[in-house]
């Protein structure tokens, strides 16, 4: 069932890319809010960066990393297409403030529980309490690498990435807020998860 739901999640990252590019280099011509290459950066960003934590975490810690995981990342890559494609970033307000929280979200939450798993199998020296920490700026770290971005667009394209003057200081809080609902939520959800295997024990 893993491998099934992580090739599930590369056919959909590829097909994803593929069409990106295709708008990107001319080969179809559908019109978005704001640019193909922004597009096609993240969702080749974020795959790349999903395929080599799963094979670095894979060689380093001897651990593979459930595929159901990379589920939320897609999620959050195919809520941004669909907020472009679909001009839903400039027909609906607070779109982008929800796109944001949840990337910050998805991008905590998915460093919270990977470190846990590995903390858990004894794979990682770590200290306990600072795995929300480290996951909560592994994501501000994200948050403003997609900002970094966006300007460069604005710069050296004029496509306007950034907005309006509010724009990118309301992405960084929403995506910081994110971060940190994204830490608490999966903090919740291993406390659970351990407290019923425990039981389950005895």
């Amino acid at each position: 069932m893993n491998i099934i739901i992580l090739w599930f999640i590369r056919f959909a990252f590829s097909t994803l890319t593929l069409f990106e590019l295709g708008n990107l280099f001319g080969i179809f011509h559908f019109e978005i809010d704001f640019s193909w290459l922004g597009l096609s950066l993240t969702a080749l960003a974020v795959w790349i960066g999903l395929e080599f934590v799963l094979y670095y975490v894979k060689k380093k810690f001897n651990y593979t990393i459930p595929s159901f995981v990379f589920l939320i990342p897609l999620a959050n890559i195919l809520i941004d297409f669909f907020g472009d494609f679909c001009k839903l970033y400039s027909r609906i307000s607070w779109y982008d403030q929800m796109a944001h929280f949840l990337g910050g979200a998805s991008a905590a939450g998915v460093t919270f529980f990977i470190v846990c798993a590995l903390l858990k199998r004894r794979r990682v020296d770590f200290k306990k309490y600072l795995i929300g920490s480290y996951a909560f700026f592994a994501a501000c770290f994200l948050g403003t690498i997609y900002e970094l971005e966006e300007y460069a667009e604005t710069l050296f394209l004029g496509n306007n990435r950034l907005g309006d003057r509010l724009d990118t200081p309301n992405d960084i809080f929403f995506n910081t807020i994110g971060a940190l609902i994204g830490v608490f939520i999966v903090y919740l959800y291993v406390k659970l998860t351990d407290t019923l295997s425990k039981t389950e024990e005895k």
